[in-house]
């Protein structure tokens, strides 16, 4: 395969690219490249013709951009063409040529990309168990996404000792081994999501410093305490898209840490109290697209720093007046798509930056008073509206809630 140096006219640093992993072959003298490279103007790329061969196995690539930019040489600019003389040219090769046989001594899985920085990529390739053969010791990044790879255990991560973020989205995965993370104790990061994972082990995610988990689009159903140790360290996790109808108050006992809980898209039904009470320090609760119905008084007495809470396109019809009583840090929250017809007065804490109300199915009479006055002041302060749109009385019919004088609502203004 033929190693190829671009750079960008825009950008005084190169970039290099290196295709195969035999040794060097030098076909060409540098001495008989043309002076003048071959330059697309459309873009800005500038591609040299003749550089020299690397033999070996096709299908592996190595990309590198340089940690510094070289000194380009004079230059004349003509419809953004850049014209290097045969000296500079030559320079450029050789720098090519080196890193294409650095490259040569580099091990890289069949099909997979290696970068210098020890990421790898195996990405759509026609594989359907762990890449073990040719992974480079050092990988602190590996990302394999839409394989058909089914399982993944503590011996495949052996090949991966210092590996701290770990991309498995979008393969068939179905079982993960309870030793599966054993091997990686510096792991922080695991992205399990679009598999066809129905149960964990216990243990699974015991063995490393887990801070984020992805186990979104799978076929969950329960999520039990025995997956993380008591003390985990994880400040994000995501359960979205799976088939939880009760918010999984097991794996919740041990996420004290847990800053954005993402629960959406699920089959939730409600939210009873105490369930979420572990979460002290939680900042994002993602409850949207369930279908929710109720939420207990007392569901988010412990939530303190709940910053953003999303619980668009449910059907809650009715919320209690001290939900949020405890929630002093609120400053966005999301009830849109849901069955609201009123709300009662004190729900809405005045520090409350962001309201979204709209596409529920509101009532514009006298009850609406306390909602009305909020968001006046809240347009007067923060100004935003909530998008309460009027559904009756048949007169005011989609009319914004705040464009309602006082005597079309019925209420008294002193």
């Amino acid at each position: 395969m033929r190693s190829t140096l671009r750079g960008v006219s825009q950008d005084p640093c190169a970039t290099l690219h290196c295709y195969g992993t035999g040794p060097c072959v030098e076909t060409r003298s540098p001495s008989g490249a043309s002076s003048s490279p071959a330059v697309t103007s459309d873009g800005g790329t500038l591609e040299f013709l003749l550089t020299r061969e690397c033999g070996g196995t096709t299908g592996r690539v190595l990309r590198m951009k340089l940690n510094k930019c070289i000194q380009w040489p004079a230059r004349s600019r003509h419809s953004s063409l850049i014209i290097f003389d045969e000296m500079n040219i030559r320079y450029l090769l050789n720098i090519a040529l080196g890193i294409c046989c650095w490259h040569g001594a580099l091990p890289c899985p069949d099909l997979c990309n290696c970068y210098f920085d020890q990421e790898v990529i195996c990405n759509s390739i026609p594989i359907s168990v762990f890449p073990a053969k040719g992974m480079p010791r050092n990988t602190t990044s590996l990302t394999i996404q839409y394989t058909n790879i089914t399982t993944i255990t503590g011996e495949d991560l052996q090949a991966t000792p210092l590996l701290k973020e770990l991309h498995l989205s979008n393969n068939e995965l179905r079982n993960l081994s309870t030793d599966m993370l054993i091997e990686v104790p510096y792991l922080h990061t695991i992205d399990l999501t679009g598999n066809q994972l129905t149960h964990l082990p216990s243990r699974v995610f015991y063995h490393a410093p887990l801070d984020s988990i992805a186990l979104k689009n799978n076929l969950l159903s329960r999520a039990e305490a025995n997956w993380l140790p008591s003390n985990s360290n994880l400040t994000w996790i995501d359960l979205s898209g799976n088939r939880f109808q009760k918010i999984p108050a097991g794996i919740l006992q041990n996420l004290g840490r847990l800053i954005t809980l993402d629960l959406s898209e699920n089959k939730l039904e409600d939210i009873p109290a105490g369930v979420l009470d572990p979460l002290t320090l939680l900042e994002r609760l993602s409850l949207q697209n369930n279908k929710l119905r109720s939420i207990d008084p007392l569901a988010f007495n412990a939530t303190y720093a709940l910053s953003y809470l999303f619980l668009q396109r449910n059907r809650l019809e009715k919320l209690s007046p001290t939900l949020f009583q405890h929630v002093k840090e609120l400053r966005y929250l999301d009830l849109s798509e849901n069955h609201l017809r009123h709300l009662p007065t004190g729900a809405l804490d005045p520090n409350v930056m962001f309201v979204d109300l709209g596409l529920n199915p509101w009532h514009c009479d006298a009850k609406m008073d306390y909602l009305w006055r909020w968001e006046r002041k809240s347009i007067e302060v923060h100004h935003e509206e909530t998008k309460a749109v009027c559904s009756l009385p048949a007169m005011l019919k989609g009319r914004p809630l705040a464009s309602l004088s006082p005597d079309e609502l019925g209420v008294k203004v002193e």
